[in-house]
């Protein structure tokens, strides 16, 4: 398979991911919300936030948390 080929397949399966999750978490599937609202934001939503943390400047804080917990779980 092909560099170009399997890029192409990579971004399709994110594409399709991205598109399920806006399905599934914003319209109901025969009477029932698969991915309810309480816990599954929309994609729109969740890029308005990081967008909006980088604008701010408070992703920082947020990476910098993240970067630790991941070190002390392999300490």
């Amino acid at each position: 398979m092909n560099r170009t080929r399997l890029l192409a397949l990579q971004v399709l399966v994110a594409v399709a991911c991205i598109a399920f999750w806006h399905v599934f978490s914003t319209y109901d599937v025969a009477g029932v919300r698969l991915l309810p609202p309480f816990f599954f934001s929309t994609p729109y939503e969740v890029a308005s936030r990081v967008v909006k943390w980088f604008v701010d400047g408070s992703i920082w804080k947020h990476l910098w948390i993240t970067l630790v917990e991941a070190m002390l779980a392999f300490v």
